[in-house]
């Protein structure tokens, strides 16, 4: 395919990777570990190079972003910085956290380049102190994962893992909790998944004893916004959620199924053009009676004719111009009618839920 270098390209892209007559040149719309530029941008400060006015990331976060990466060059960096800067930092290898682009043909294959190359690498030069690995389907699998982790064993990595043994059983208005911390029967559901509120309660577990009264008092006050969020919208139930990919999608059903067992859903869903719709809306197929598909803000947001053109086939959509349009639309859903018990879904992409809870915020839903 030719390379057209052009605006259309640069809208459509993220990252570039170039070879110019003057040099190599990478320009990023995101980098691992510190998001977009106007995300980094308050962790800048201004220098001149060669006569120009730059702004070049500070230490404390050029540290975390290298960190995130976790390549064996990011970590040589790490080591090199952490020289002129007095933080207290862990070196880890964090370069199992996703597969390049180049290597998803062959995933195989860059496992073994992991274990052969990447981890004796880090482990000659005394790198890293711990390894970690993203363990998720779709990422590495438990095979890959194990080998992984064996191999940097093996080469004197040292392995922390948190929430391994807990388990948790969800009912549709409690749920319980047994683990490192001990078993708490009958606890509020809260605002919150359960299963991420026993995680949390496994990781604070491992800095000061958790009694059950702190733990009921915090899941009555925890809040996240976007995730499992309720709000009431003409007297009906709306979820809020930025399920994204596939898995997200799937395990907000299981969250639905249990604690909403008898409502189905009318869904606004707006999603960013990089992502897997059909997949999402696969996912929650069997708690999902009508989709509406919304527009996306942003650089990589898409418009909702073209969501709705990427559904499963024999998915149908409704098409709305707006999120405020879409609400309408869901509120005035048959569906909803014939059902008082049902409530509405808003999922996907954080631009989505941010601009359907302003509209909430500012009453502009009829």
């Amino acid at each position: 395919m030719p390379f057209s270098w052009d605006e259309a390209t640069i809208q459509r892209g993220l990252n570039f990777t170039l070879t110019t007559s003057v040099g190599a040149i990478d320009l990023f719309g995101e980098i691992a570990g510190g998001g977009s530029y106007d995300d980094i941008l308050p962790h800048t400060s201004e220098m001149t190079v060669y006569g120009t006015a730059c702004r070049c990331i500070d230490l404390p976060h050029l540290i975390h972003v290298k960190r995130a990466a976790g390549r064996p060059k990011d970590l040589e960096a790490i080591a090199a910085a952490s020289v002129i800067h007095p933080v207290e930092v862990v070196p880890t290898f964090l370069g199992a956290h996703e597969f390049p682009e180049e290597a998803r043909a062959d995933r195989a294959a860059h496992v073994d380049r992991i274990c052969r190359e990447w981890l004796p690498a880090v482990a000659e030069r005394g790198l890293a102190e711990y390894a970690d690995v993203f363990t998720e389907t779709g990422v590495f699998d438990l095979d890959a994962s194990r080998r992984i982790l064996s191999r940097a064993r093996e080469l004197g990595c040292t392995m922390r893992r948190a929430g391994e043994a807990f388990h948790v059983s969800l009912a549709r208005n409690r749920w319980s909790y047994q683990g490192c911390a001990g078993h708490f029967d009958d606890l509020p559901w809260g605002r919150l998944a359960p299963e991420n509120c026993g995680l949390a309660i496994e990781i604070a577990q491992a800095f000061t004893p958790m009694r059950e009264t702190l733990v009921r008092r915090a899941l009555e006050q925890a809040t996240l916004a976007g995730r499992c969020e309720t709000r009431l919208l003409g007297g009906r139930l709306l979820v809020l959620d930025v399920a994204h990919n596939p898995a997200g999608a799937r395990f907000l059903r299981r969250q639905l199924q249990a604690r909403y067992p008898s409502c189905r859903f009318v869904a606004l869903l707006g999603m960013l053009s990089d992502k897997d719709p059909a997949g999402v809306v696969e996912g929650l197929s069997a708690v999902v009676s009508e989709w509406i598909c919304a527009p996306s803000g942003g650089a990589r947001g898409q418009s909702s004719a073209d969501l709705a053109g990427r559904l499963p086939t024999g998915v149908r959509a409704q098409v709305a111009p707006d999120v405020r349009q879409a609400l309408t639309l869901a509120l005035q859903s048959p569906a909803l009618s014939s059902r008082p018990e049902d409530g509405i879904l808003a999922l996907g992409s954080f631009s989505l839920v941010a601009q359907v809870s302003d509209c909430l915020d500012a009453g502009a839903i009829p």
